[in-house]
């Protein structure tokens, strides 16, 4: 290199430092600057989206279901759906959506509007998240921005679903689970969360099994008092399960949290599956009632993943971990593209190093594999889970510009990169 070179590259130097200064004075010099730039961009990215959504929809699939389970609770009818179904969906949507519509009316235009609020919380929360768990300010604000773009997050709140409502309850649970001080009301609280996460989306039920490995990090497991805290975090967690629990075993006689199970169970393995859910083929005749139809469903996908050998068992699962992690939405998704390989690069580099803090996203995220092998990989599966990837993505991209000086040309190669492939065929 020569002298001109390190001239130029020194004057680089320092309109990054100087920027980077900049930067920390306007968005820290105050307490609240941050969170509330933070809030400001959560709702209006999910906001701008969703404006595009026309005021009278035809809803179809799962949203037409919460939909006719908050109107015949309106109505005073029942819990049902149109095919007298009660059980396919626990109750915390629909229980969300009937609250809208008693003050606002059957309005989806006030759904839409109040779903975008619940995201600009999210966002706070990743910040508030980020910021305890990474004890870095900056990778916690860059966290939540990046949270706040990403396609995945923000659409969500356009949909008649229960995305947006779970992501916000079940990051509120972590918050106060990774409650440095350990306290007791705390974690009552979280599993309370938890809990009620369940009752909005069934997929978290087995998650404090993962859990445990938050509670014996360290040194821990040695404690007594690890072992007293778990007790009670699962105890208050089957208690906020209880009510629903207990009704469908008078229903059904059977302790189940969801009859759609099986129906996901067998959607996602299946020969035309190919990693995603089909429903072509499955078992809906009228001669069986939620449970049967449920357990036969479950004994279908079951028989179907017996017969596979052992390059069609690998390619069957590896199919749904590219599914999940699929930029195709089927429109391109320029943005996660991007971050994919830092997102990658988070979780081997710094995931399992104690002193970057961020064992507990690393649990989140591997929950999400498991249930992704389970079931199915879909880019919709990955929305509520986007805030702890934003975590690993902040980590990883601060620490590249800390160390390296010149990792700008790195992003403006991914840049280019990414819209050269979006362009050439047709997605932009």
């Amino acid at each position: 290199m020569d002298e001109k070179e390190i001239q130029k590259s020194g004057k680089t130097e320092i309109f990054l430092n100087n920027l980077h200064g900049s930067f920390k004075k306007i968005i820290f010099s105050k307490r609240w600057t941050a969170a509330v730039i933070i809030f400001c961009i959560g709702f209006f990215t999910s906001y701008i989206f969703t404006v595009q959504i026309p005021g009278s929809v035809l809803l179809q699939g799962d949203q037409a279901q919460y939909n006719e389970y908050a109107t015949h609770l309106l109505s005073g009818e029942g819990y049902f759906s149109h095919d007298f179904f009660s059980g396919l969906r626990p109750p915390g949507y629909p229980l969300f959506l009937f609250s809208i519509y008693s003050v606002f009316g059957h309005s989806f235009f006030a759904v839409h509007f109040m779903q975008c609020i619940l995201n600009a919380f999210t966002c706070f929360l990743c910040f508030l998240l980020a910021k305890r768990l990474l004890k870095n300010k900056e990778i916690a604000f860059l966290s939540a921005i990046i949270l706040a773009f990403s396609r995945g997050f923000f659409e969500m709140p356009s949909n008649i679903l229960s995305g947006t409502f779970f992501t916000l309850v079940f990051i509120l649970s972590i918050y106060f689970l990774s409650d440095p001080e350990e306290k007791i009301s705390k974690f009552l609280l979280s599993a309370f969360l938890l809990g009620l996460s369940a009752l909005i989306h069934p997929s978290v039920v087995f998650i404090p099994i993962f859990l445990f490995l938050w509670f014996i990090r360290g040194k821990r497991w040695m404690k007594v008092k690890t072992y007293f805290l778990y007790f009670l975090f699962i105890a208050c967690f089957l208690i906020t399960l209880f009510p629903w629990l207990n009704r469908n075993y008078k229903i059904y006689q059977k302790i189940i949290i969801s009859t759609t199970g099986g129906q996901t169970f067998a959607g996602s393995n299946n020969v035309r599956s190919k990693g995603g859910w089909v429903s072509k083929g499955l078992k809906f005749s009228d001669n069986y009632n939620e449970i049967e139809r449920d357990k036969i469903l479950y004994k279908d996908g079951i028989d179907y993943i017996k017969t596979l050998n052992s390059a069609d068992f690998f390619n069957h699962y590896i199919l749904k971990i590219f599914k999940l992690f699929s930029p195709f939405r089927p429109s391109y998704d320029l943005l996660f593209a991007f971050f994919l390989p830092f997102l990658i690069a988070g979780i081997i580099l710094f995931g399992f190093k104690e002193q970057f803090g961020l064992r507990l996203p690393l649990i989140i995220v591997f929950y999400l594999l498991f249930t992704t092998l389970v079931f199915y990989g879909s880019p919709r599966m990955r929305g509520p889970y986007l805030p702890y990837f934003s975590m690993f993505i902040g980590v990883t991209v601060f620490n590249l510009f800390k160390n390296y000086r010149r990792s700008y040309i790195l992003f403006c190669l991914l840049i280019i990169l990414n819209c050269v492939l979006a362009y050439s065929m047709g997605w932009i």
